[in-house]
């Protein structure tokens, strides 16, 4: 119980010291800023060696990796024709207002949830 109001009593007096105080803190860090995570990095891998791979869609996929590179989105999504999953169309994805919107390539200008049927991870 001594050391608790020891605690107390050293915090509320570094409140009240000088404001570099906070400078002389040397322990973890109390608070990280979360990071969004993104898909990019799969997608352009998914693009270059899988959807769009060979010398018969180096066209196509040069003009879908700029447009990658062009937007600040952080999530994508690849339409896809159909089971064989042939590439149609690059989309972007706003978490925010579940908007899916057309980047790139065949397809619908927007994608909406119903339009949807499989997601593949």
């Amino acid at each position: 119980m001594q050391d608790l109001t020891m605690l107390v009593s050293t915090d509320s007096s570094s409140e009240t010291g000088s404001n570099n105080a906070g400078s002389d803190y040397a322990g973890p860090k109390l608070f990280v800023k979360p990071s969004s995570k993104s898909n990019r990095h799969i997608i352009i891998n998914a693009i270059s060696h899988c959807c769009l791979a060979g010398c018969v869609n180096t066209e196509v996929k040069n003009k879908v990796l700029e447009e990658i590179a062009k937007s600040d989105g952080k999530h994508f999504i690849i339409l896809f024709r159909d089971a064989g999953c042939q590439y149609r169309s690059l989309y972007q994805f706003n978490p925010d207002t579940d908007d899916v919107i057309k980047i790139i390539g065949v397809g619908p200008k927007m994608l909406t949830n119903k339009m949807i049927e499989k997601f593949y991870k």
